[in-house]
């Protein structure tokens, strides 16, 4: 008798914007790594623009309009920080943009079907808000795609 292996479906929406996104990405891959049954477990990714249209401008001034003042800014930015160095994660908000990810995102989808979107989405991460590199700059995204692994004339492709 054969035995039946019910699978679980998670599925994920996240903007490499988001400054929460790293951290919820960290914490929920340190929890599926403890799962008895992760092998069982289907991650499904979707791209979620949270500034669709918007243009590229300093993360700082974007939150400050969000949340309408310096101060509020400044509480989120130190909660941030903080739970990001929890799971070892670097924020640098100086650096950091905000704006539509839309070309990052197309490149993640390109990175899903050759197999290699983790490393990609994580050097997006790490470049974008420790590095403070831009996602909004074309070059600079086919760069992380290549130091992620992605073959150069694969990444300008799918920015084509």
């Amino acid at each position: 008798m054969q035995t039946l292996k019910p699978t679980l479906t998670i599925d994920i929406w996240s903007d490499l914007v988001c400054p929460w996104c790293w951290i919820a990405k960290k914490r929920f891959e340190q929890g599926l790594n403890r799962f008895e049954f992760r092998d069982q477990v289907v991650i499904r990714h979707h791209s979620y623009r949270l500034a669709g249209g918007t243009p590229a401008m300093p993360f700082k001034d974007a939150i400050v309009k969000k949340l309408g003042s310096q101060h509020s800014a400044e509480l989120m930015m130190n909660q941030v920080g903080t739970a990001g160095k929890s799971e070892g994660l670097i924020y640098n908000f100086d650096g950091m943009m905000f704006g539509d990810t839309e070309d990052a995102h197309t490149l993640l989808v390109a990175a899903r079907k050759a197999g290699i979107a983790d490393a990609v989405e994580e050097r997006f991460y790490h470049g974008s808000i420790t590095e403070g590199r831009s996602l909004f700059d074309r070059q600079q995204l086919v760069a992380m795609a290549v130091e992620a692994g992605m073959p150069k004339a694969d990444a300008e492709a799918a920015l084509e």
